[in-house]
């Protein structure tokens, strides 16, 4: 047990903590709303053992709020809520790694998206889209933090397959958001999510391509796809996805992204559509302007079109 030790005493921290704010340009219909959260993240890796820890907590949503009206306007909101909606400190993830040679393990309460809804303009609400339609795929059925594990593949060091195994029942998904119901994989209806993915790199391009299905109550399944590349200081992406689910409904999204670094500044411009049977359609687009006054410091100003609505926000991120 020498490795467990090491790990123990090995350990790197990072996190993030972040305040945004959000108000409607144009109407009346939702109230200014602001928004606070951390992020903490342990890991540690001795040989081919190690574990991680991810602890969460934000603020509670504003009642009328621009994110009771508007949930696709701050991706940020809502990741750690209780049963009554109010804002919590929770354990996101634990997870225990093994690593040997070109294979990797994971097992353990996880964020699905982490390992497969990724680019290089991807799942980071901190720092850059705060739309919920440009951070992450809406038409993959991702679990809430779920129990699961995690297998990766490197075929060559150009080409790596993943594939996951969970319940399609995360801990948000519960009724009251506790680690009970969570634990518990035989309750009624409780489903399967299965997700597999190749992902290969090709000189400044990355390419990703996958499917999921999920059973019994949570039943659907699809197929995605993204592609992104990095031309100096300039960032593109394009995501796509197809599902149906039990209904035999279909839902189809396409998004594009696109960012530009000059010395501190960044600026990101975005624009996602979602054509859906199962919901109400609807066309997302972004943009931000970002300014590092440090690597760890970023204050950002955003502006989003939503449902006819004009959304203006800021974000200030700390980083360590």
């Amino acid at each position: 047990m020498l490795w467990l030790a090491a790990a123990l005493l090995a350990v790197d921290v990072s996190g993030a903590a972040v305040a945004s704010t959000q108000s409607l340009a144009n109407s009346n219909a939702a109230e200014s709303e602001w928004f606070v959260s951390t992020d903490l993240v342990f890991q540690s890796q001795a040989g081919a053992h190690g574990w991680r820890l991810f602890i969460e907590g934000n603020s509670s949503p504003h009642r009328n709020g621009v994110s009771e009206l508007f949930p696709q306007a701050n991706a940020d909101v809502g990741t750690a809520l209780d049963c009554r909606g109010n804002g919590r400190l929770q354990v996101s993830e634990l997870v225990y790694v093994f690593q040997h040679n070109a294979r990797a393990v994971e097992v353990g309460l996880m964020d699905l998206t982490g390992y497969f809804d990724l680019g290089r303009i991807a799942n980071d609400e901190t720092t850059q889209f705060m739309a919920a339609d440009l951070t992450n795929n809406p038409v993959i059925a991702f679990p809430d933090y779920t129990l699961g594990i995690y297998v990766e593949q490197q075929i060559t060091d150009k080409l790596t397959w993943k594939t996951a195994v969970a319940s399609a029942v995360g801990l948000g998904d519960t009724a009251k958001r506790t680690y009970g119901e969570l634990w518990d994989l035989n309750a009624e209806g409780r489903g399967t999510f299965v997700i597999t993915s190749l992902d290969a790199t090709y000189q400044n391009w990355e390419l990703r391509g996958g499917a999921w299905f999920a059973t019994e109550e949570q039943e659907g399944r699809g197929i995605f796809a993204t592609a992104s590349r990095a031309v100096g200081a300039r960032h593109w992406m394009i995501r796509a996805g197809l599902t149906t689910n039990d209904a035999e409904q279909n839902d189809q999204f396409v998004g594009i992204a696109h960012d530009y670094t000059w010395q501190r500044w960044t600026l990101g411009a975005g624009v996602s559509r979602l054509f859906s049977e199962s919901e109400e359609s609807r066309t997302q687009l972004e943009t931000y302007l970002r300014y590092a006054a440090t690597d760890e410091q970023l204050l950002t100003l955003d502006v989003q079109h939503l449902d006819d609505e004009i959304i203006l926000g800021g974000r200030l991120t700390l980083l360590w």
